[in-house]
């Protein structure tokens, strides 16, 4: 017999949010009732879900949070699923206001969060516990920016903290011709060209010059309980810098086991989160980032015929959760 739950979906308005719906509304083993939410009342999910309310931005912390918990009060929600970085982190922040017995929050405490919605931060983490991440260079300044940038064949230009490729370089002397992806968000230019007209640009720091790794990009899909592995999915992707063009599920690597067994258990992971991969010269995948949140292209796990979201539903009735 089927149980029910209730659950509140975060940032509804997110490219693949459809499917994502589509996705858990194929649950085998739960009823769930979705109810959306999103700053846009045309969001692209709100038809999809059973009831859909405009909130405020997360940034204005108290609107935002008093609204959610007017929705939560409404609908009996049992688990809200954030799923943008801002949501999470605020939702963790102000948890003590809005969890009660039967109903919880799908992501770990703000301070770890923190961590992982900041780049470097992550990567020095991981440094730590002997995990290798691609070689990267922390940048505090313009300076210290074009130094490096002059001596370097190619790398990769990342703000410390931002999502959905915002503020991404890939600079390369073998690229010939400027190329921008997700609707302009990513640039792929030559050293030069960076240097003459983007470098400027580049107010926020500090900022991240990584190496540059080689495609395909993996998504890897991390369900977790308690600081142990549920499941793991890894997906690659048909085109790089093109997650909508769909992906291949790969075996997981026993390497890619073995690390983020370590990995979730030093974060003591719990829910759904998304980690970004890709291939350095030796063919290793390095980690990009781990996201404090689900991925926005989950539906595609849902071709290993696992359904992520029922493991996620299931652990919220776990009574350890």
């Amino acid at each position: 017999m089927k149980k029910n739950i209730n659950i509140l979906l975060t940032c509804v308005g997110g490219t693949h949010m459809k499917k994502n719906l589509g996705y858990i509304k194929k649950s085998k083993k739960f009823n769930v009732k979705i109810v959306g939410v999103d700053m846009d009342k045309c969001a692209l999910g709100r038809d999809a879900c059973h009831n859909f309310y405009i909130v405020p931005s997360p940034n204005k912390n108290k609107a935002y949070i008093q609204k959610i918990k007017i929705i939560v009060k409404k609908h009996n929600i049992n688990l809200i699923i954030p799923t943008s970085d801002e949501e999470s982190l605020i939702l963790s922040k102000y948890r003590n206001e809005i969890e009660k017995k039967n109903l919880k929050i799908a992501n770990i405490d703000y301070a770890t969060l923190q961590v992982l919605s900041n780049k470097i931060a992550t990567y020095k983490k991981l440094q730590e516990i002997g995990i290798k991440t691609a070689k990267f260079d922390e940048i505090n300044s313009l300076k210290k920016l074009l130094k490096l940038a002059k001596k370097k064949k190619k790398f990769v230009i990342k703000p410390a903290a931002g999502r959905g490729s915002r503020g991404v370089f890939v600079v390369s002397n073998q690229t010939t011709v400027e190329q921008k992806f997700f609707n302009d968000r990513e640039i792929h230019c030559n050293i030069k060209r960076f240097v003459s007209k983007y470098a400027k640009t580049i107010t926020q720091y500090p900022i991240l010059l990584m190496e540059k790794l080689d495609g395909p990009a993996f998504d890897l899909d991390i369900v977790a309980s308690h600081g142990s592995i549920k499941r793991l999915v890894l997906r690659k992707r048909r085109i790089a810098q093109e997650p909508d063009y769909g992906h291949y599920i790969e075996k997981v690597p026993v390497k890619i086991l073995k690390d983020f067994k370590r990995i979730v258990n030093f974060f003591k992971l719990h829910w759904m989160y998304d980690c970004d991969l890709m291939k350095d010269k030796n063919g290793n995948l390095r980690i990009l980032e781990i996201n404090p949140r689900p991925s926005g292209s989950v539906y595609g796990s849902y071709l290993s015929r696992y359904n992520l979201f029922d493991d996620l539903f299931s652990i919220y009735f776990n009574k350890k959760n």
